[in-house]
């Protein structure tokens, strides 16, 4: 349990230092291919994506999913895993490939049509790929997924798709830079893990591993309904451009929301599928996490959402500044994201990926019903509808993990309401100065770097002087985690928290 913990703590530190730097490459990166090449071609873009994205879910089948689920592994299951990825992945290319004309025209734009037969390929290298990604994952290497993940995006978006979209090649520079990245990084993860190529098409698991796949499967594509069906509604009804401003609305905040969950989810998960059956201490880590979101990243995104127009105005300019209607109302629905993206591995851990299946079936039929009313009113009404489906998706999973799995509510109540208080007070002072620096200056990147400055010594002097707000169980996972850090790094942090529990104690 000790190399277990320690493993998890160094998993968690690579994925987060990983995350934070290719997060800020995303961004900055992102909103300079935005400014250069406008809502129309960004929105052209989008809609290849949206068709990737789903074709991803049937390229994957949930097989290599499993690998990470199964207590043991041998060459045999990655061999049958990956020849039924490769067949899948093939098949779904060609039929992306031939069927783009009428899906360019469901989705708004005919001339979306190269694009996503261009990108048809993404989803048998997404296919290749899953077998070494996902056996990484199992042994908790953090490291190398990151490193990997890293360099392909940098491969991909500063080696290909920057110096395209500065030569005028539009939405093709955004198209060469995703296939470059999906290139580099399948080479990489596949050269941690050299696994076996040689083909299997049946063993003895095989029924197994199908039927738990089949699970997964349907959950996945449950939620890329739950996920993209806005987007598509979006694109039918408005066009490209609309469906431009509606994807950096939402890319920009889901891409580090996305990048958090790959950090903390896989990780959860691995660790939770060792101690099967000990649920206090699964809960207690899930506890941890949620804690932590209450704490430090729901102040962020409600700050966000109060300053949405100039968070707009100074990274993308005029041009995008529609997008800041939009921005609101999904910055608030981030951390709901990220609430249920943390409770779902516990219905995976529990050998019964059916739970979770059965918790979001319901709410896609919902969320389909409620996104193509909201289309019918305006992009915005859209925007809003999203916040209410990330709030009801991630108590309903609450809820029903409660029920399964006897989670305590009051418990989970007591670790994010210190965080909620806040927030609250981060995000009106936040809004107050953004008031205040537009009084005084007219100038939209010095409104932003007041705001963000404000913030963060807002939410740094609340957490010193309102302890309590840090769980006991959140301030044990950063100890483990901070364990693992450079040594005067690590001094700073038990400082900090020996205060902590000293405050704790005296009050």
């Amino acid at each position: 349990m000790k190399e277990l913990g320690r493993r998890s703590a160094s998993a968690v530190l690579w994925g987060a230092s990983g995350s934070f730097v290719r997060v800020t490459l995303q961004f900055a990166t992102q909103v300079a291919l935005a400014r250069i090449l406008g809502p129309d071609q960004y929105g052209l873009f989008a809609i290849g994506v949206i068709v990737v994205n789903f074709g991803d879910f049937f390229a994957d089948i949930g097989l290599a999913f499993g690998l990470v689920q199964k207590k043991h592994v041998s060459d045999v299951d990655v061999r049958f895993v990956l020849t039924w990825q490769i067949m899948v992945g093939f098949a779904l290319a060609i039929s992306i490939s031939a069927m783009s004309g009428p899906l360019a025209e469901l989705l708004g734009d005919p001339r979306a049509e190269e694009v996503i037969r261009a990108l048809a390929w993404i989803s048998l290298l997404n296919a290749l790929t899953a077998p070494s990604f996902n056996l990484l994952k199992r042994q908790l290497d953090f490291r190398r997924i990151q490193l990997s993940q890293l360099a392909g995006y940098v491969a991909g978006y500063l080696g290909v798709g920057l110096p395209m979209a500065l030569s005028g090649w539009q939405v093709w520079s955004l198209v060469g830079a995703w296939l470059t990245q999906t290139l580099v990084v399948l080479a990489l993860l596949y050269q941690g893990t050299k696994h076996p190529l040689k083909p299997l098409f049946w063993y003895m698991d095989a029924a197994q591993q199908f039927r738990y796949s089949a699970v997964v499967f349907a959950t996945n594509i449950t939620n890329w309904v739950i996920n993209n069906v806005d987007r598509v509604a979006v694109g039918h009804w408005f066009g490209s451009r609309d469906i431009g401003l509606y994807s950096i609305s939402y890319n920009v905040l889901s891409t580090p929301t996305a990048n958090l969950l790959g950090i903390f989810q896989p990780v959860f998960f691995s660790a939770s599928s060792r101690i099967q059956g000990e649920d206090d201490r699964i809960f207690s880590a899930y506890r941890a996490l949620v804690s932590a979101i209450a704490v430090f990243v729901l102040p962020v995104f409600i700050s966000i959402s109060v300053v949405a127009h100039t968070f707009v105005l100074a990274l993308y300019g005029p041009e995008w500044q529609r997008a800041a209607d939009l921005l609101q109302p999904i910055a608030l629905g981030m951390p709901f994201y990220l609430v249920w993206g943390l409770t779902t591995p516990l219905l995976w851990a529990s050998g019964k990926p059916e739970r979770e299946f059965i918790s979001q079936v319901p709410i896609a039929i919902l969320w389909g019903i409620v996104a193509w009313s909201a289309v019918q009113i305006s992009v915005v009404a859209v925007a809003w509808a999203v916040l209410g489906l990330f709030l009801v998706r991630s108590l309903a999973t609450i809820a029903f993990a409660a029920k399964t799995m006897n989670l305590s509510i009051r418990e989970l109540w007591r670790a994010v309401r210190g965080g909620i208080v806040i927030s609250m007070m981060c995000a009106a002072f936040v809004w107050l100065a953004d008031v205040a620096a537009r009084s005084v200056v007219a100038t939209p990147q010095i409104w932003l770097g007041v705001d963000v400055m404000v913030g963060a010594l807002t939410l740094a002097t609340l957490i010193y002087y309102f302890p309590a707000a840090v769980p006991s169980e959140l301030r044990t996972r950063i100890v483990q985690v901070s364990s693992r850090l450079p040594a005067f790094l690590g001094r700073i942090v038990t400082a900090a928290l020996n205060r902590t529990k000293s405050d704790l104690h005296d009050g």
